[in-house]
């Protein structure tokens, strides 16, 4: 069995301290240290990836979420319109934490923690990290259905509701 040197993530606190050597570590205790520790969740409906890794004397803890697909103009503007609102409102409320990549809106947040790090301290940072823009989740969520709804699509789809084309027949076009 190999030796495994202390590890200055660990402490004297009983809530066991993660120690992420360990994690990494093949069943004989040798492998690479790891670059830091990942894991996933649904809130909301809305599924997350996490990302922690270690700089210096802290770590960085990075959640990023996707809460659907924007829509395109053309399949319903009152909803992207109502989404552009609802984003630049909380730009200005919360910083530029939400955001359109590739066509997606998503979340992303980040918090310095101390180490050592434990499960405890990362799922509280968790929550805070999720507690101020809730209510933007669920309001973003009355126009998009978030992909953990749809069913195998992973980007998500505009709401029915939202999905707003007139039905307009050639003779009703031209009627006066």
């Amino acid at each position: 069995m190999t030796d495994i040197p202390p590890s200055p993530l660990l402490s004297d606190d009983p809530k066991l301290p993660i120690d992420l050597r360990v994690l990494a570590a093949e069943g004989d205790g040798s492998g690479p240290p790891p670059m830091g520790l990942y894991f996933s969740f649904i809130h909301l409906s809305v599924p997350f990836q996490c990302r922690y890794e270690e700089d210096g004397e802290a770590g960085i803890l990075t959640m990023t979420g996707t809460l659907g697909r924007m829509p395109f103009s053309a399949e319903s503007p009152a909803a992207r319109t109502a989404l552009l609102t609802i984003l630049d409102a909380a730009g200005r409320h919360l910083g530029p934490i939400f955001g359109v990549e590739d066509g997606e809106v998503r979340l992303k947040r980040s918090v310095s923690l101390q180490r050592p790090i434990s499960a405890a301290k990362l799922v509280a940072a968790l929550v805070t990290l999720l507690a101020s823009p809730k209510p933007y989740i669920e309001l973003i969520g009355t126009y998009l259905a978030p992909p953990a709804e749809t069913s195998g699509d992973k980007a998500g789809k505009v709401r029915s509701l939202w999905r707003s084309r007139v039905a307009t027949t050639r003779a009703s076009r031209f009627k006066r």
